[in-house]
């Protein structure tokens, strides 16, 4: 389960950001996760609520926003939705080499008391 991996990291990014911005607790956040990353948001949301036990970020509120996965064709010059993991170009059969979107991963806002979001 790599989203316990990702929640660590998250809570580090999460409690560095609060404390340059003065917060003294989070309440809640915005993700924003590429659909390449593969992340079950119910099990990063559980993953979250563990490692943040005992934190400023305890019990904080996480929204998730899923951003799909796009690749470029360079033969039909066209950006492309990649369905099932599949990069070849549904149109030419071109294998698809430029990811566009997807792999984001990215804490778009935070909020809670004593401060605010950098």
């Amino acid at each position: 389960m790599h989203e316990a991996s990702i929640a660590v990291e998250l809570l580090k990014v999460v409690e560095a950001q609060a404390r340059q911005a003065g917060m003294s607790r989070v309440s809640g956040m915005k993700l924003r996760i590429g659909a390449f990353r593969m992340v079950v948001p119910e099990l990063l949301s559980a993953a979250f609520e563990v490692v943040g036990q005992g934190t400023l970020a305890e019990g904080a509120e996480m929204r998730m926003e899923t951003v799909p996965l796009v690749a470029r064709c360079e033969r039909c010059d066209e950006d492309v939705a990649v369905e099932d993991y599949v990069f070849f170009c549904p149109r030419c059969g071109a294998p698809l080499l430029e990811i566009l979107s997807g792999k984001e991963l990215d804490l778009v806002e935070m909020w809670g008391e004593g401060g605010e979001s950098p």
